[in-house]
């Protein structure tokens, strides 16, 4: 009688929950910029919409690499693959560290055209009830 060893079954990722988890960025800024700029168009910061667009941004130079990255199959476009997958994740890289860390002085640099909205805290009780009513 022959016994078979157990087996660990491996975790496979689809190609849809791939682009899912790479792409994540690039679908939040496609949602989120336009729902803010409608809803908010004054009061959120010069910085906060950037951070959107740049999200964008990033998503789309790592889908080109990774599209670059799949011509690394074909021998002539070996050199081509390596050189423009470099320079794309090192945008990438950059754009990442831009969006998630922002250094004070880039953040400064981007909000220079942004005037406060003044908001008036002081509404009557029946202003109020229009606005909810």
């Amino acid at each position: 009688m022959a016994t078979t060893s157990p087996t660990i079954p491996l975790l496979k990722v689809s190609g849809n929950t791939f682009l899912i988890m790479l792409y994540d960025p690039f679908i939040t800024s496609c949602i989120l910029l336009p729902v803010e700029e409608t809803n908010m168009p004054r009061s959120v910061v010069d910085w906060v919409k950037w951070r959107y667009q740049a999200m964008g941004a990033y998503a789309i130079v790592l889908f080109v690499g990774a599209i670059i990255g799949s011509l690394a199959a074909d021998p002539t476009l070996l050199v081509f693959s390596a050189i423009g997958g470099t320079i794309l994740s090192l945008i990438s890289i950059v754009l990442q560290y831009l969006v998630w860390i922002m250094p004070k002085a880039f953040q400064l640099y981007i909000n220079r055209n942004y005037k406060p909205v003044q908001i008036n805290t002081e509404i009557s009780e029946e202003e109020l009830l229009k606005m909810l009513g």
